[in-house]
């Protein structure tokens, strides 16, 4: 079968902090060859934020075969940024994944309308530290990071993604991306418990690998052409 591909309809509505609370069907009903669907955010789904959170495009990801949506509370350890939790206990297939919609506020004074890309909020090394609290629930050691890789998603944004290890016995081993759009950062958190990495290391790096913000097709196109003319911002990594 043909892959499935991520993303919404022509002209994606913005998702808002409305008031749809708690889960709202956004997977697609088609899988594909190798059982995934494709999780969109609904228009209007509310998440964990609370009151006052502005419109901001909507999201999609691979879903793994068996993983099914948490609700997700302004009560939740990580914070009022928690926008989705995916789980599954299967063995083999299963793991934990969790979006999280962070305003750039929290790197940069930027206005209310603003466009923003992850190069722009900052680099790779300053973005993983800056979240460690809400990834692992502590601070990131540089001795965690397997990998960390800059890439350019199938829309024309950039993203950050890693591959972060335990730092204690118990401790999860991470699948992380992290990129930006409008006044937004978008991170998804694919984690398992390291005995089970063997098993589930390709759905998660799936779900990392998919995972992408739902843009205007007009900005898709701005993004596209700065690609083309090489207008893209100069920030080297070093893999681990």
């Amino acid at each position: 079968a043909a892959p499935l591909a991520l993303g919404a309809p022509a002209g994606p509505a913005a998702a808002v902090n409305g008031t749809g609370q708690g889960r709202i069907p956004g997977v697609s009903e088609e899988a594909d060859a190798e059982g995934f669907r494709i999780y969109t955010r609904p228009e209007g789904k509310g998440g964990g934020h609370g009151v006052g959170w502005s419109e901001f495009p909507p999201y999609s990801f691979k879903v793994p075969p068996g993983w099914e949506e948490f609700p997700v509370s302004i009560a939740d350890p990580a914070g009022t940024e928690l926008d989705l939790k995916f789980a599954s206990k299967d063995k083999k297939t299963g793991g934990e994944a969790s979006v999280l919609i962070e305003p750039v506020l929290r790197f940069m004074d930027v206005g209310f309308n603003a466009s923003v890309k992850v190069t722009d909020v900052g680099d790779p090394m300053k973005l993983v530290t800056g979240f460690g609290p809400e990834l692992i629930g502590g601070p990131i050691e540089e001795f965690q990071l397997a990998k960390m890789d800059i890439d350019t998603l199938p829309n024309g944004l950039p993203v950050y993604r890693y591959e972060i290890l335990p730092a204690f016995k118990g401790d999860p081993h991470c699948f992380v991306s992290i990129t930006a759009a409008r006044n937004r950062v978008y991170i998804l958190n694919a984690k398992t418990p390291e005995p089970l990495l063997q098993y589930r290391e390709k759905n998660l790096r799936a779900m990392m690998n998919s995972f992408t913000p739902v843009i205007a097709a007009e900005l898709e196109a701005e993004l596209k052409a700065e690609l083309k003319a090489g207008n893209t911002a100069d920030i080297e990594v070093a893999s681990a």
